[in-house]
């Protein structure tokens, strides 16, 4: 995957500003912009964790926008804030799974696998979508630098004290893997539900 040069960075800038970079929700709108601006101010530990928070919550925000409203519901001007309503309590069935008795919501791999289900997905972008998660938003989330070190090096590392020294450098390319990600997930409207 190409990582982000000054020309690609100022693109991603460009398309933002431009209006062709988009989510569901202002929080999210707002999430990318603190990421960029971490990973412009070297905050590449904060621009990474903060880039699969938004990754994870882009899936979530499309499953939730998916999902059937009621029967005998017509979205209209006069029920805004009923539609609303309806929103905010998918979400939560998807994500903490208040529906039928569950304790927990779905995994990131169960929503790829609802999304693919509805034909928003193919098969080949489930298994993409859901390596990357595994392969780095795991390892970010648990703190396993070594892993991580191991998926951007494509080698192990000599020791820990090597790891130690190039933790900026390993965060620095996750978060151009993951802004990436993103940016090609948000400008190809894929997951952008109209």
């Amino acid at each position: 995957m190409a990582t982000i040069n000054k020309i690609n960075f100022q693109k991603i800038i460009d398309a933002k500003k431009r209006g062709e970079i988009s989510f569901h929700l202002q929080m999210e709108n707002d999430m990318f912009e603190e990421i960029l601006s971490n990973y412009q101010e070297n905050r590449f530990q904060s621009s990474a964790s903060a880039a699969f928070v938004l990754y994870e919550r882009i899936f979530i925000t499309r499953l939730s926008r998916e999902i059937n409203p009621p029967n005998n519901f017509t979205p209209n001007k006069e029920n805004i804030f009923k539609q609303l309503d309806y929103l905010i309590n998918k979400e939560r069935e998807v994500v903490d799974g208040k529906k039928e008795g569950k304790k927990r919501g779905l995994s990131f791999k169960n929503i790829t696998k609802e999304l693919k289900e509805l034909k928003i997905i193919s098969e080949k972008e489930k298994e993409n979508y859901d390596s990357i998660y595994d392969e780095y938003r795991n390892p970010v989330l648990h703190g396993l630098t070594y892993r991580l070190y191991e998926s951007i090096f494509n080698k192990n590392p000599n020791n820990f004290l090597e790891i130690d020294l190039k933790y900026k450098i390993i965060y620095k390319k996750l978060s151009e893997i993951i802004i990436n990600e993103i940016y090609t997930l948000i400008s190809s409207k894929k997951l952008i539900k109209e």
